[in-house]
């Protein structure tokens, strides 16, 4: 096995991220969605209101796509969009109340399901991968923002 962190780390996010774990989760809350809508409605009730240019570069797709999957979330009355209060020239998505409810459900499924993969896990290492992970993730921050700022 190869102890590569970076490598085991890619490996367990293709994995958690195929569109048939999102299906687990959608069938463990008991919500009926297209599969290419659950990452616009986890990220839009994790972190708010998003711009199509937002969303898009947070899932590296073309923006006539997720504006294409907004479009079907506001169909289905789980968004609505609306010119942003900082910026009236930038339109952005918001999840309705109806929306929040679906990702609420989402949500509770997907913290069964993560509980039921930990469930043979001590208290002590749930809090040490934490710890790695986070560790982790603000280096690959400072790593980001150093080539970033040099561009």
């Amino acid at each position: 096995m190869d102890d590569d962190p970076l490598d085991i780390l890619r490996d367990m996010l293709l994995r958690i991220s195929r569109p048939r774990m999102h299906l687990l989760v959608m069938k463990h809350a008991d919500v009926r969605l297209d599969r290419a809508l659950f990452p616009l409605t986890m990220r839009l009730g994790r972190e708010g209101a998003k711009s199509v240019a937002e969303l898009a570069d947070a899932f590296g797709l073309d923006q006539s796509t997720v504006s294409r999957q907004l479009t079907q979330l506001e169909s289905l009355k789980l968004v609505v969009r609306r010119a942003r209060d900082s910026d009236r020239r930038v339109r952005e998505a918001k999840l309705t109340a109806r929306g929040q409810h679906v990702y609420q459900q989402l949500e509770a499924a997907r913290l069964r399901l993560k509980d039921e993969v930990l469930a043979n896990w001590s208290d002590a290492d749930k809090k040490r991968l934490a710890r790695m992970l986070r560790k982790l993730s603000q280096a690959v921050d400072t790593f980001h923002a150093k080539y970033r700022d040099s561009e």
